[in-house]
């Protein structure tokens, strides 16, 4: 099994938070996203503290890159996931 990349495993925090703002609790997003409940509570409760900018993940994670999450680059990954 591959490695994901930072890209991926900011898209999927997007869509765990985008799944929460739909009312979706846990339990339905782990199935519906096929994460383990640990990476969905975590990923929730690191945006609950930090807002955007914890969907950047961890320092180790993000160390020599520049990532830059805004409300615009969330409505266009949003928009993406809609087409």
């Amino acid at each position: 099994m591959r490695a994901s990349t930072t890209e991926q495993r900011q898209g999927q925090r997007v869509h765990i938070v985008l799944e929460s703002a739909a009312g979706r609790m846990t339990r339905e997003i782990v199935r519906r996203l096929a994460l383990h409940p640990a990476a969905v509570n975590k990923c929730y409760m690191r945006f609950s503290e930090q807002r955007i900018s914890g969907l950047a993940g961890a320092p180790e994670e993000t160390a020599g890159k520049s990532i830059t999450i805004t409300p615009t680059s969330l409505k266009h990954h949003y928009a993406g996931l809609c087409h």
